[in-house]
């Protein structure tokens, strides 16, 4: 369970967070000190559109859980960006990272937009990382940072599973992310296609590359 799992990557020595046995360590950032002084902090948030269905998988001041967030609503975005700003240092490079919104979706919701551009405008969030779709969305700068608003599956077991053509869920990609250390904006954005074939990844052929350039700029609908 979650208690295994966080006490797992303890002892391997992979940061985490986003889930923890209370309230107070799924809410605490990862926090990855870097040479120069300068550190990367890590937020993570849940959103029960994404498909958690029982508020009681939030944790709690007494029962372990994720951090759960009801909606990305005005009420729930204040909260969040006060707790990015609480926790978060002058040093920090911060990235926020938000598991919402349903599966298989044709578009990105107006409410997820309003939310990443509200974390970068009022928490100060340096990058928007979002997944939960299981296929490809849209990228966007907003400000000199970087929003991915749906990162797709790297892996999965979906495989014996029919492939929904509308959004091509086989088709992915690794997202190399650099962020000029002095302004906090966006330098460069390398994306490495890749297609899951039997449970393997491997570049995929040209005309799907250029699905996923143009599905990630936004040039391309799912069902297109």
């Amino acid at each position: 369970g979650l208690t295994e799992t966080v006490a797992t990557l303890d002892r391997a020595g992979i940061g985490h967070c986003g889930a923890g046995a209370t309230i107070l360590e799924a809410s605490r950032p990862h926090r990855h000190e870097l040479p120069d002084g300068q550190s990367i902090a890590v937020f993570s948030w849940a959103l029960q559109d994404c498909g958690v269905r029982w508020a009681f998988w939030g944790a709690t001041s007494d029962r372990p859980g994720i951090n759960l967030a009801a909606a990305a609503d005005s009420e729930n975005a204040k909260y969040m960006a006060q707790a990015i700003r609480d926790q978060s240092r002058p040093e920090d490079l911060v990235i926020v990272t938000l598991h919402r919104g349903g599966n298989w979706v044709e578009a990105v919701p107006a409410a997820h937009r309003g939310l990443a551009r509200y974390l970068i405008d009022k928490a100060g969030a340096d990058v928007i990382h979002g997944h939960s779709a299981h296929h490809l969305l849209p990228f966007e700068t907003y400000r000199g940072k970087p929003i991915l608003y749906g990162c797709g599956d790297l892996i999965n077991d979906y495989a014996p599973h029919p492939l929904d053509p509308r959004v091509r869920s086989d088709l992915t990609a690794l997202f190399l992310v650099d962020i000029d250390r002095a302004t906090h904006r966006l330098s460069r954005l390398h994306v490495q296609p890749l297609v899951r074939t039997a449970y393997r990844l491997k570049v995929p052929e040209r005309e799907d590359r250029g699905w996923v350039r143009a599905r990630i700029l936004g040039e391309r609908e799912p069902s297109s």
